[in-house]
């Protein structure tokens, strides 16, 4: 059997139930059931240390999931966040999943929400060491690419799920500069008068 990927299973189980869209702006609606989001996007980062070290790296999404045409009225929303850089393997930060309730649940709707932090440095709980950010050279700076996705499940009010769809946000990339501040060469110095006199 191939070896297949976390999200080439999960998009070819979902095929059957859902046509997923990610689009920049508003909801494009179809004859079959759709999940659409508004797009992903984030900034870059910088920071400067004395010591060239990152010690927090969070996102605080603010996102936008609609869907029409479902099988049933949608009454949770469920998504689940991943991050991964050029040398680790994609994770999952934060709660697994997050669960969101539809207050008028429907066919067709849409939830908006902020969601708190997310760390995503595992010395705060996520997943990417910070030594992987590290500048080591004094006066240095090293950057780094960081790339998230989110993925989505609608569920009916008895839990069935309705939709399931992997990257409905992202993948995104943005880069972490780290700069190590350059510091002072070591130096002494000294002030003083001699007072001379003579007679």
């Amino acid at each position: 059997m191939p070896d297949l990927s976390r999200r080439t299973l999960l998009k070819r189980a979902g095929a059957g139930t859902a046509t997923l869209l990610a689009v920049g702006s508003g909801v494009t609606y179809l004859t079959e059931p759709s999940v659409a989001a508004s797009g992903l996007t984030a900034s870059d980062v910088s920071v400067t240390s004395s010591n060239g070290t990152l010690t927090t790296l969070e996102i605080e999404p603010s996102i936008t999931v609609s869907w029409s045409n479902q099988n049933a009225t949608v009454a949770t929303v469920k998504v689940t966040w991943y991050v991964k850089t050029a040398s680790t393997s994609e994770t999952t930060v934060g709660t697994t999943p997050y669960s969101f309730s539809v207050s008028d649940p429907s066919q067709d709707g849409s939830i908006s929400t902020q969601m708190g932090p997310i760390s995503l440095l595992s010395n705060n709980g996520g997943a990417l060491s910070a030594s992987n950010f590290a500048a080591e050279t004094d006066g240095g700076t090293k950057t780094t690419d960081v790339t998230i996705s989110m993925d989505a499940t609608l569920q009916d009010t008895n839990g069935n799920q309705l939709a399931n769809t992997t990257d409905l946000l992202g993948p995104t990339t943005f880069a972490v500069s780290v700069t190590n501040e350059a510091t002072e060469p070591a130096s002494v110095s000294g002030s003083g008068t001699a007072n001379t006199f003579g007679a």
